[in-house]
């Protein structure tokens, strides 16, 4: 999966390092299940709060979309 992401990631066309783009990743992914922890969400609904915005991210620019 590492590979596809670093070959396919649309950040890369937008100068974004595999590098920063996986740390991106991984601030949303522990954003998440930090929220579902004090929510107390089943590990599954956060598991699919997670794939849900990878696949946003997949087809998004992390510029484009970014919160500040």
């Amino acid at each position: 999966m590492v590979l596809h992401r670093r070959e396919f990631s649309p950040s890369k066309k937008d100068g974004i390092s595999f590098k920063k783009d996986s740390e991106l990743w991984k601030l949303y992914c522990s954003f998440l299940q930090e929220l579902g922890t004090k929510l107390k969400l089943p590990q599954v609904i956060v598991a699919c709060a997670m794939m849900f915005c990878h696949q946003f991210y997949m087809h998004q620019l992390h510029v484009k979309n970014d919160s500040k």
